[in-house]
């Protein structure tokens, strides 16, 4: 039997009180519809310190146990080492500069 880690991935780009209850129930029905039975991890991509409401105290065993790691692009800008970082930087450019 193959075992696999699910990945979740979810990016936050405005503020959102609800975020980590939205993101833990959208994964409980997941697996519950596909019946997977292996692990898995999340990660929250924030813009902005600002725009993460903060784990609500029911879900903190989360990121303790680090099944759920929380970054925040304004961390990351500038370095020219992370590709991803670089990419998911390009949704933050406004439609004018794109165009």
């Amino acid at each position: 039997m193959l075992l696999i880690t699910l990945y979740f991935l979810e990016c936050q780009f405005q503020k959102d009180n609800a975020i980590y209850r939205r993101l833990f129930a959208q994964i409980a029905i997941y697996i519950h519809r596909k019946r997977f039975d292996g692990d898995w991890q999340a990660a929250i991509l924030f813009a902005r310190h600002s725009m993460d409401p903060g784990f609500p105290i029911n879900y903190q065993e989360f990121q303790a146990s680090g099944k759920v790691k929380v970054f925040y692009l304004e961390d990351h800008q500038g370095e020219q080492g992370s590709i991803a970082f670089q990419v998911l930087a390009l949704l933050t450019i406004p439609n004018a500069v794109s165009n």
